[in-house]
């Protein structure tokens, strides 16, 4: 059994996810009104322009020594 619970993802990131879950909810299915309205996203965005925001949240996940994955899977409850 994992001590951390929540996929073994430290209680940190479960925080951000939340934060990132209420972001998702203020899109409501439109993610673009995120980054027309939010400048952080808009500066996150202009600095991917070369991948693309899934590849580029894969590649730091794994810098980080976080399995992408298990975000995602919260990100879905």
């Amino acid at each position: 059994m994992n001590p951390l619970g929540n996929g073994g993802l430290p209680p940190q990131i479960m925080n951000n996810i939340q934060q990132v879950k209420g972001l998702m909810q203020m899109a409501n299915g439109n993610p673009m009104a995120l980054l027309q309205n939010n400048p952080q996203m808009r500066q996150v965005m202009q600095m991917l322009q070369k991948q693309s925001p899934e590849q580029a949240f894969r590649n730091l996940a794994n810098q980080m020594g976080i399995n992408p994955n298990e975000i995602i899977n919260q990100l879905r409850k």
